[in-house]
């Protein structure tokens, strides 16, 4: 008869299942700030020290690309070993549209390309069919979600934004491809079409989810409603070859929506308890902001210079205290007073447990047992995992 895994078997053996896909939060926060210093290589006023900005540029992109690798290995690592919380994963109605993840960023490692690369045309073409058609795949699912599987109205959140964000993200990444004399379509406008017509569906629900709690104010996740009016302003700017009105029009919805999720209370340094969840307040000010530069690179007043500098040393900013954050809380893991926990692991049928439940002499609590590991807790944290 085999015996029972100890406390310390369990925990080494499943802390990959609690490896969300969330977590491709972290690869979109470098990636946009690689392509917000891509945006500051190609400003006038930042001439002179323009070396030091591609430097600074190649960074965030090489730093993309690695953490873009480890989220494939992890998270493919996590789908072989524990099937059962990657299918619930894919079935849950919110965190589906976190598998837009990983196309945002192929979006973002083409148009933050560093310039010692040269154009590239052909891998940039080659990485947006990629990326076009596996939008084009999970939008599938997800649209047919929102219209006939599931009551979008009581369901949208802000994570429904994502599959927005590829779209337009696809429309900007094929102005350097050179997309439609490629395929001799309008693809980019084709791109903005989709994105515009389901934006235009969704965000009521979304807006009207705040008040009812789905979609918490001050959370990362509302930050997500400046992204796709932002990435929409910079696809009307490359489409049109330069400066539109429409893209002056989204700039100030954008710039009043940021400062409406200001006045309700960023919680910037709340205990990020799911991986990568905090990491959504960087990508919207990013887009925000190299919407704001590509604007002063037409108007080239003070004003507006002063504006778009503001919004990009802000997204910058962010950048750095979530890592800071991610990193205390990332030691207070090591060090066993905290945790990451997926939710959705809790809620995965349990099969095959020799663990039982109860509390530990250290203050842990062992709250189950998910596929014959325990699922390992501290005391004040087991509210968290039925949330």
């Amino acid at each position: 008869m085999s015996k029972a895994p100890t406390l310390r078997q369990c925990a080494s053996f499943s802390w990959i299942q609690h490896f969300a896909n969330t977590a491709v939060g972290i690869v979109l926060g470098f990636g946009s700030q690689a392509t917000l210093w891509k945006s500051l290589t190609s400003w006038n006023i930042l001439e002179d020290g323009k070396s030091v900005v591609e430097g600074i540029q190649f960074f965030w992109w090489g730093t993309c690309v690695a953490t873009y690798g480890i989220f494939v290995i992890m998270f493919t690592t996590k789908a072989v070993l524990y099937p059962d919380v990657f299918k619930a994963e894919v079935k849950h109605p919110v965190r589906f549209n976190f598998f837009c993840g990983p196309i945002i960023v192929l979006c973002m490692l083409m148009i933050a390309m560093p310039p010692a690369f040269g154009q590239q045309i052909v891998v940039l073409r080659i990485m947006w069919t990629t990326a076009f058609f596996c939008q084009s795949a999970a939008s599938l699912v997800i649209y047919h979600r929102w219209l006939v599987s599931s009551n979008v109205h009581e369901t949208a959140a802000s994570p429904y934004l994502l599959s927005l964000i590829s779209w337009f993200l696809l429309s900007v990444a094929g102005t350097p491809a050179h997309i439609d004399s490629a395929g001799g379509l309008p693809l980019r406008e084709m791109c903005f079409g989709v994105g515009s017509f389901f934006a235009v569906f969704t965000y009521p629900f979304i807006l009207s989810g705040i008040y009812d709690g789905r979609t918490q104010a001050g959370t990362p996740a509302s930050f997500l409603l400046i992204a796709p009016p932002s990435v929409a302003g910079i696809g009307i700017i490359g489409i049109n070859g330069g400066y539109h009105n429409a893209a002056g029009s989204l700039f100030g919805c954008v710039l009043f929506l940021f400062l409406l999720l200001v006045r309700m209370g960023p919680q910037i340094l709340a205990p990020p308890r799911l991986l990568g969840v905090n990491w959504a307040y960087i990508f919207p000010q990013a887009a925000m902001s190299i919407l704001a530069i590509k604007i002063a690179e037409h108007f080239k007043s003070t004003a507006m210079n002063i504006l778009a500098l503001l919004l990009s040393s802000c997204a910058t900013l962010v950048i750095l205290i979530v890592a800071i954050r991610l990193g205390i809380h990332g030691w207070q893991v090591i060090r066993g007073t905290d945790v990451w926990q997926d939710p959705l692991v809790a809620a995965v049928s349990h099969q095959g447990t020799h663990c039982v439940e109860g509390t530990q002499a250290d203050g842990q609590r062992v709250v189950g047992s998910t596929f014959g590991i325990q699922v390992v807790a501290h005391q004040r944290d087991v509210p968290l995992l039925n949330a």
